[in-house]
């Protein structure tokens, strides 16, 4: 379609072509088909010519193969078996049987019931050939069987019930029903046909006036259907005929419609070269819709990258169906029969009904969001499907008719497919597309239609009322009494009873009518929120609030009661402090990050304005920016809390979700809330100051020995090393550790680690994962298994934004080796007593807890380094060589080297110590921007 790219005039031009052609076709037909006599009568060739016209006395075959003498009633059928190819061998078969021969039949009974089953379960039977004589069985020359008689219709006032069977018509046989339809057909609305009918052992001719079929609900219904898909279609193509999305839709759409026009009226009863060339279109435009539908979502609402590449999809897509039409054309040239033709149908429906699997790997090659915009239009189509497929089965292969509504079903969630279209389109503002009903209205249309419906209603039940003909007993009140009269009442008595009883019947019945619609507008004015409002309601819940110790609770029940009372779709309440914003709460999911950002910056503006005013203000008459702010996230109306002319909170009013402006009642419910919020707010605030600062002494204590507890209060004593530590918070409580693992005099592990952020929550993850690591060293030969081991457990421990940086070193005294790992910390500094030289070694590995075991063992590297007599191991946190002075200079590593190069001789712990004083030094009167740690390791 990349021609229709480049020239969308051309694309216009063939949808109003295409879709201009089918609307005639389906007008024409639509036409013919309101204006076509019937019988009003559903039938079908009948499964067996062979017809028992009395009761035949036979031996019945039970399940277990026993016999029981029987009788097979009149007005059953015989079937013939497998091994007869047509009902007539099967009676010429019984015809040549010796008197004393037997042979065994099967037998349906059929039923007289409508719209119930038109035959009872096959029965078995052995017969013996002299019961069957001729004024027992006859072979009928034709035979249809009726399935559905329309009530009030033609062959209803004509007698002939569900369950007959029609041998002949004005005295002319058929050989199929296709051919007994056409016969019918033959004659004009008025003609009078003689049915020739077997019923049980009675055979009676019929007179039957042939009617026209009228205008049915479900024939309008279906056009109606057709007539909104081709709109909708001609809407996107001819309004995005540059957007292939749109093209793709309006095509899918057009060949819906046409496919929905043409479904009820199915094969043509007489052959002329309109309903032969609607019936071949229809059938290929049956085999197309569905998959042309699933190739417009591989481009609604976005064009889909990755099944695009896909031709195998494509190619499946289109593959079937021209086979699926090459053959059905094949089958209607050679074998022109209703049940073929609706077989065609079924098989066309079935097959697109597989591209179910190809829409499912269309929304799994969606995105989230994709398949969020296109879930409607998915479940409507599969639900049409689903319907279609049973509808059409059901109308071959069922005993029960009960197709018109299955048809009526499959329609209208066929008609909802465009709509689904049009609707995703709109609510999503997809294809530059924006169709909007405000609730105004919607509740408007609503309101207007329910009283219509009652209007209607009302004429419908007097206009009954009128014409009701009553026969009153033969009772006279006399206003005394009550006389039981021997004749019967006069005319003039009659009517005055027949009057009054229309008059109470008619007051009654307008009366419940209005009571319901009543009802119903009260229904509909909660769901569009027309209640008036409620101020003794308000005032209770609004006394309900407590006042928490705090205030974001406060503020949190206070919104959710003011929003909910008010009835907005939306809206916030802010709280402040010495004029500045301490609390946001917003309601309805309103997402306020935008407006908070802007408030933020001219929370000035804000006050000032609001220190004015003496009431509430609408939105729209705040000064720039806070105007714009307030319209982009559709605060419509604000008003102030205040105390002693201070401003404690402000309350953001959105769009109420009845979708009327406010008027003065709103105002003064606002007023009321304000001015009963606002001691509270201001006791909340004063109240948590407190509670706040007692609660943070209580935590930094907890966290202060949480702290002291986790470090190790002991230097291990390994003979040949000296080792020396110290960890120093920033604030009162750090997330930096290390720990000195049990070790002997052979070999330690040291580890140091450090948790990102700061406050107590480090503290709490460092003592977490100091304890994970002091009970997996035990089963943990080497830091690489114990590192491992640590991520697993750690790994969906923490949250989302914290992580632990850490390094291992295990120290063999025997072999003179140290094993190193790091996950994601500051590399491991060596000094070298040989060349006086720091060697800074940094293995691969990513922090703890980030990733899973497989990711994290990829990335984590082990390595082994020899060391000797002299040689310095230091350890240290990212807190030392980023701490900053006031001038916000870093401490840097450089520095750190020089140091432990320069205070080699020394042991470790004035090493510690001299790096210690001189990032106190550095820093001076700063505060810490950081943890500092730090270990150091000598050979001796």
């Amino acid at each position: 379609m990349s021609v229709f790219d480049k020239k969308p005039l051309l694309f216009k031009i063939f949808i109003l072509s295409m879709t201009g052609l089918f609307f005639i076709i389906s007008l024409v037909n639509f036409t013919r088909t309101i204006l076509s006599p019937t019988d009003e009568n559903m039938f079908q060739s009948s499964p067996s010519n062979i017809y028992v016209k009395n009761d035949i006395p036979a031996e019945y075959i039970t399940p277990d193969g026993t016999k029981a003498p029987d009788t097979i009633s009149g007005g059953s059928l015989i079937l013939f078996k497998s091994d007869q190819t047509t009902s007539k061998e099967l009676f010429e078969k019984i015809q040549n049987l010796p008197d004393t021969g037997q042979i065994k039949l099967i037998t349906f009974k059929l039923s007289n019931v409508p719209s119930k089953k038109y035959f009872k379960d096959l029965t078995s039977y052995i017969v013996t050939k002299k019961e069957l004589t001729t004024d027992r069985i006859t072979y009928l020359k034709s035979a249809i069987l009726i399935r559905y008689v329309v009530p009030g219709g033609a062959s209803d006032m004509a007698g002939i019930k569900v369950g007959d069977i029609i041998v002949s018509i004005n005295g002319q046989n058929f050989s199929s029903d296709l051919e007994a339809d056409r016969l019918m057909r033959m004659g004009n609305k008025g003609t009078v046909y003689k049915y020739e009918i077997m019923r049980g052992n009675k055979d009676f001719v019929v007179n039957v006036v042939l009617a026209k079929i009228g205008v049915p609900f479900q024939l309008l219904f279906i056009f109606i259907s057709s007539l909104i898909s081709f709109g909708i279609a001609l809407f996107f193509g001819i309004k995005r005929a540059y957007m292939i999305q749109a093209r793709w839709v309006s095509i899918a759409l057009t060949f819906l419609g046409f496919w929905i026009a043409c479904s009820y009226t199915g094969f043509p009863m007489n052959y002329d070269w309109f309903n032969i060339f609607k019936t071949y279109l229809h059938t290929i435009v049956s085999f197309f819709t569905v998959p042309v539908i699933i190739i417009s979502l591989k481009y609604f609402p976005s064009e889909n990258k990755i099944l695009l590449k896909r031709k195998f999809y494509s190619i499946f897509n289109l593959t079937i169906p021209i086979i699926g039409c090459i053959f059905s054309i094949i089958g209607l040239i050679f074998f022109p029969r209703y049940e073929y033709y609706n077989l065609l149908l079924t098989i066309s429906i079935f097959i697109t009904s597989s591209f179910s699997y190809i829409y499912s790997r269309v929304v799994k090659s969606k995105t989230r969001d994709e398949r969020r915009l296109t879930r409607t239009i998915g479940i409507v189509l599969a639900i049409a499907v689903i319907i279609s497929v049973i509808s059409v089965l059901y109308g071959i292969f069922s005993v029960e008719l009960e197709l018109p509504f299955l048809l009526q079903l499959a329609v209208l969630f066929t008609f909802l497919i465009p709509l689904s279209f049009l609707y995703t389109a709109a609510k999503y503002n997809l294809l530059g597309i924006e169709l909007k009903f405000g609730k105004n209205i919607q509740y408007e249309i609503l309101s207007w239609l329910c009283r219509l419906a009652a209007a209607t209603i009302i004429i419908f039940c007097l206009t009954k009322i009128i014409y009701m003909d009553i026969q009153f007993p033969n009772l006279n009140f006399t206003g005394k009494s009550i006389e039981v009269l021997d004749h019967p009442l006069s005319n003039e008595l009659q009517r005055f009873y027949l009057n009054l009883t229309l008059i109470i019947v008619s007051v009654l019945v307008i009366a419940i009518i209005i009571k319901l619609t009543g009802k119903l507008l009260k229904y509909i004015d909660r769901k569009f929120y027309r209640m008036k409002f409620d101020y003794r309601q308000a005032a209770a819940k609004l006394a309900e609030i407590s006042e928490p110790c705090c205030t974001e609770d406060l503020i949190q029940d206070l919104t959710i009661r003011i929003c909910d009372l008010i009835r907005i779709k939306h809206g916030a309440v802010l709280t402040f402090k010495n004029e500045s914003i301490i609390s946001e709460q917003f309601y309805n999911n309103f997402d306020g990050k935008v407006l908070s950002n802007s408030l933020a910056d001219n929370t000035d503006i804000l006050v000032n304005t609001l220190l004015l005013l003496q009431g509430g203000i609408r939105a729209e008459y705040m000064p720039s920016p806070i105007k714009e702010a307030f319209s982009e996230n559709g605060i419509q109306f604000l008003y102030p809390v205040r105390s002693k002319g201070k401003i404690l909170g402000l309350i953001l009013i959105g769009e109420k979700l009845s979708e009327t402006p406010f008027n003065s009642e709103d105002y003064e419910f606002l007023q009321l809330i304000a001015n009963q919020t606002a001691i509270s707010i201001e006791n909340s605030i004063l109240y948590e100051d407190l509670a706040q600062q007692e609660r943070m002494k209580h935590e930094l204590e907890i966290a202060r020995r949480i702290q002291i507890a986790s470090l190790p209060k002991n230097t291990p004593s390994i003979e040949g090393l000296d080792i020396f530590g110290v960890s120093l918070p920033a604030y009162e409580v750090g997330g930096d550790f290390f720990d000195y693992l049990d070790g002997n005099q052979k070999e330690i592990t040291v580890v140091v680690g450090d948790v990102s952020g700061k406050g107590t929550s480090s503290a709490l993850y460092m003592s977490k994962a100091q304890g994970i690591l002091r009970t997996l060293h035990e089963f943990c030969p080497t830091p690489y298994d114990l590192m491992l081991r640590t991520n697993k457990y750690l790994y969906g421990a923490l949250e989302k934004s914290s992580f632990i940086t850490a390094l291992g070193i295990k120290i063999n005294m025997e072999s003179r080796t140290f094993d190193l790992v790091r996950a994601g910390h500051l590399p491991f500094y060596h000094f070298e007593s040989e060349t006086g030289l720091v060697q800074k070694i940094t293995p691969r590995g990513i922090a703890l807890g980030i990733e899973g075991n497989n990711s994290f063992q990829n990335h984590l590297e082990e390595i082994t380094v020899k060391f000797n007599s002299g040689d310095i191991f230091l350890l240290i946190s990212d807190g030392i060589i980023e701490a900053r002075n006031n001038l916000n200079e870093e401490f840097e590593e450089s520095r750190v080297l020089d140091i432990l190069s320069l205070n080699s001789m020394k042991n470790a712990e004035e090493i510690v110590k001299r790096i210690v004083d001189s990032v106190t030094l550095h820093t001076g009167s700063g505060e810490l921007y950081d943890d500092i740690t730090a270990v150091v390791i000598k050979a001796l």
